[in-house]
């Protein structure tokens, strides 16, 4: 989402809960502008605690790309 508010976090919140079990690695890619730098730490903190450990973390230029896995693998 391009807005950081509670809305969209919630949005969010169900996307991550309803997509996370199924998955052995999760790519999130964001833009270093708008509100993208205040999403990267509130998905991260919601990856950790569902048992993922980022395992990799690219910039290119105004791109960040952070690679999840789960813990147990």
């Amino acid at each position: 989402p391009f807005i950081f508010d509670q809305a969209r976090q919630d949005y969010m919140a169900t996307l991550l809960g309803s997509r996370i079990p199924a998955r052995n690695t999760i790519t999130v890619v964001t833009r270093q502008t708008f509100v993208g730098p205040r999403w990267v730490p509130w998905i991260s903190e919601r990856l950790r605690a569902a048992g993922y450990r980022l395992v990799r973390n690219s910039a290119y230029g105004l791109v960040q790309v952070d690679v999840f896995q789960p813990i147990s693998r």
